[in-house]
């Protein structure tokens, strides 16, 4: 590689520095002692309603609004992969500002006030590890998915478990303004409740709390199935129902309580939430899963996320502590 060459690519990977520090620039939080919600897309069909949510829970919260654009970086061949191609490089650094533009082009166009140039960001990669980073370096304190994330479910989760941020994946507003909570009562510090109150206040939205009991099969015949259905509620069922009547009494805004008893716990919220045509869901996130636990469809929370027709918010749960989970028991 003669002398020519090498300069030039010093140049351009000096150029991708500088373009990468100012596309996923790192400015703390604490420099301006200002909170931020991050808007993150993964290409350019996310909907315009998304972002304008995203802008409204901004204003509502006082915070600044960031916006994240995260793009796949350019195909290599294996040649490239073995050798450095100052090219390639010179790609990476034109898709990046590319991608960049246009989303300053869309948020001029759709947002009022305009969303300023250098909250504009964009980056390259995994999806997941790139929000992620970004959340961290700005301290943000919510991050608003648009629904067509692939596998918004789990892409959600993912992020939850890895930044430990509220996550909103938003969908176009329904017509009464009620929050669903959708609760498992293990804790008895509900942080599901007192997350969904927080966001209804927000919002000035009714709140509705939602349990669920799985029923004990002992058989699996219909005649045994038509006796449960047909039967009185499980003493389980009552117990629960008092003691998420207890909780409600604390909350304000609080229009009733929904126990359930079905085999499936995430069809039992969303069948809460489309019989009182909540605009939110509100389901906590207590763990990370594996890729095979994932592929198997383990995980309430991205399920729901995953086939809800309204927008739903995960936020990042700590495990109950031993007197916190002996209280529920008592």
């Amino acid at each position: 590689m003669d002398a020519g060459t090498l300069e030039l690519m010093e140049v351009i990977m000096s150029t991708t520095t500088t373009i990468q520090s100012s596309t996923l620039g790192v400015m703390p939080a604490s420099a301006t002692g200002s909170r931020r919600v991050l808007f993150a897309c993964p290409d350019m069909h996310w909907p315009a309603s998304a972002l304008l949510r995203a802008g409204v829970l901004a204003e509502g919260l006082r915070d600044e609004l960031f916006v994240l654009q995260v793009c796949a970086p350019p195909r290599t061949n294996w040649r490239q992969r073995h050798r450095p191609d100052p090219l390639f490089a010179l790609r990476r650094v034109e898709n990046l500002e590319r991608t960049r533009g246009a989303a300053i082009a869309r948020c001029a166009t759709l947002l009022w006030p305009t969303v300023p140039d250098e909250r504009i960001l964009s980056s390259e990669g995994d999806f997941v590890d790139a929000v992620t980073q970004s959340a961290a370096e700005r301290g943000v304190e919510l991050i608003v998915l648009p629904p067509q994330c692939h596998d918004c479910g789990n892409t959600a989760t993912r992020i939850v478990a890895s930044a430990r941020v509220p996550v909103l994946v938003a969908r176009p507003g329904r017509s009464h303004n009620v929050v669903v909570a959708a609760t498992n009562l293990a804790d008895r510090r509900y942080p599901v409740l007192r997350q969904a109150r927080s966001f209804g206040a927000l919002l000035h939205a009714d709140l509705l709390l939602v349990h669920n009991v799985v029923p004990s099969f002992v058989s699996l015949s219909p005649e045994t199935a038509m006796l449960w259905l047909a039967g009185p509620p499980s003493l389980q069922a009552q117990l629960m129902q008092r003691r998420l009547a207890q909780a409600a009494e604390g909350l304000s805004r609080c229009v009733g309580t929904v126990v359930k008893t079905e085999p499936n716990t995430v069809h039992a919220i969303l069948d809460a939430a489309r019989q009182c045509d909540a605009d939110l869901i509100v389901v906590g996130v207590t763990r990370s899963y594996s890729r095979w636990q994932r592929l198997w469809g383990h995980g309430v929370a991205a399920r729901v996320t995953q086939e809800a027709q309204r927008s739903v918010l995960l936020f990042p749960v700590a495990p109950p502590s031993s007197e916190s989970t002996a209280q529920a028991a008592a």
